[in-house]
């Protein structure tokens, strides 16, 4: 079994751990339809993005972890596949990553359709804020204590894209008093999907 410094070592710079059969759609408990996303992107540099690497990984699926070549991982791994099909990418990074493959998705008629934003501080202080589809957000993590055990559980989570093509309709969660500062730097875990209605550009 690799080690987590073997893992961390495999995943700086561009790498990726292949899954198999990520475009089929499986069977959520309640019996509606979900999909892995094609790719589970993070940051390396981020102690909590490590930990949704691994986590991710370790449930089956294909990451890639970047230090800030965003769009190398883009142009090497993801946009052709968008070209064929559309298909579901998550990730955690800061806002950055998440703001590029969003406008990058938007030709291909996917919108992000999930964003948690963690907010923590070294006096302990902690908040979330997180908007998407309402499947995704009933089962958000809501412990913010720790922001380790935190992705851990937001990767378990972004395993599970509605694979249905739903309507951009949007809830919103806040978990916590704080609020984001411009001095903040916060982290944030995301899902970006098909959308049905959605526009494609050339």
């Amino acid at each position: 079994m690799p080690s987590r410094r073997n893992f961390i070592k495999s995943t700086v710079g561009l790498s990726v751990l292949p899954l198999v059969g990520h475009a089929m759609p499986l069977a959520a408990p309640g019996g509606e339809p979900y999909t892995m996303p094609f790719r589970m992107v993070f940051d390396t540099s981020l102690p909590a993005g490590r930990a949704f690497g691994e986590e991710a990984a370790a449930r089956g699926g294909a990451v890639i972890g970047d230090t800030g070549d965003w769009t190398r991982v883009w142009l090497k791994e993801i946009d052709a596949q968008w070209r064929r099909e559309p298909v579901a990418v998550a990730g955690l990074t800061p806002h950055g990553p998440m703001f590029m493959f969003e406008q990058l998705a938007r030709r291909h008629g996917m919108r992000l359709v999930f964003s948690a934003e963690l907010v923590r501080r070294p006096a302990g202080e902690a908040g979330l804020t997180a908007r998407g589809w309402p499947t995704l957000l009933s089962e958000v993590p809501t412990t913010i204590e720790d922001e380790i055990d935190w992705a851990r559980r937001m990767a378990a989570h972004l395993t599970r894209i509605p694979y249905a093509q739903t309507p951009l309709q949007l809830a919103t969660m806040q978990v916590g008093r704080v609020r984001p500062s411009p001095a903040d730097d916060p982290v944030y875990a995301w899902a970006i999907a098909p959308v049905a209605g959605a526009a494609r550009f050339a």
